[in-house]
């Protein structure tokens, strides 16, 4: 089901599947922020990777020695998101697991998205609780639009030709991207780890901006979901919280 948040001077449509925005459109000129989902490129917008960020080595985890498969990006994405209250300018959307979910992810959890219009700006916030008896693992982020604050990079039709660019360890919390040297979209986050990525020989007019808690395993891993590199650990009954926010120019 689509749902639709606004303001003064902006559209934003929100799919309950993945809990997904999939429309910014500025109001004064119908200016559309968001991917179509053509699906010939990409046919996704703005998707919720949760519980994994990028791929397991071999689709496989193993946690107390028992074997996960999950695919790439986990399983929040392609989800069905539960309404839990939604305003004009807010909506908050609720997954939480199930013996189908635990078959791929051995925790019990739940996963609160909320995404708020304010101005020209999105803010989303993520928030996953440990509703299990274990200590649970997971990476947690989204995929956007952006470009290096502090440094500029110029995409060409080959940058992406070797996949994803991804930075750690930065410091850099904010990337925007430009078009024509004119600011079209920033977007602000304190994810440790982002990645750029676009459909390589697509020729596709879009770029994604991914704020990331986590990444993919290296070739090496040995694939013990405790021992993921940026992965986070969350205690019985405890609250993760993170997010970001988007400003549309």
């Amino acid at each position: 089901m689509q749902y639709k948040i606004y303001n003064d001077d902006f559209d934003v449509i929100i799919d309950s599947k993945g809990c997904e925005i999939i429309s910014v459109v500025r109001k004064q000129d119908s200016k559309q922020y968001i991917w179509n989902g053509n699906p010939d490129a990409w046919k996704r917008h703005t998707p919720v990777l949760f519980p994994l960020v990028g791929r397991y080595k071999n689709d496989t985890s193993v946690y107390k020695g028992k074997e996960y498969h999950m695919t790439q990006h986990g399983f929040a994405r392609d989800s069905e998101f539960s309404l839990v209250h939604k305003e004009d300018n807010v909506i908050i959307m609720k997954l939480i697991s199930s013996e189908e979910t635990k078959q791929k992810y051995p925790f019990d959890f739940e996963l609160m998205i909320t995404h708020r219009l304010s101005g020209n700006n999105i803010s989303t916030i993520w928030e996953v609780k440990n509703t299990g008896d274990d200590v649970m693992y997971f990476s947690m982020p989204e995929e956007h639009y952006l470009t290096l604050s502090n440094n500029n990079v110029t995409i060409t039709k080959e940058f992406f030709d070797k996949d994803a660019l991804i930075v750690e360890n930065s410091g850099i919390k904010s990337v925007s991207l430009s078009k024509d040297c004119e600011p079209v979209v920033e977007v602000m986050f304190k994810a440790p780890v982002f990645g750029l990525w676009s459909a390589a020989g697509k020729g596709v007019p879009f770029v994604c901006i991914e704020p990331w808690y986590g990444r993919a395993d290296a070739v090496d891993f040995n694939c013990r979901l405790t021992d993921r590199e940026w992965g986070n650990k969350l205690a019985v009954g405890k609250v993760f919280s993170g997010g970001y926010k988007m400003r549309f120019m």
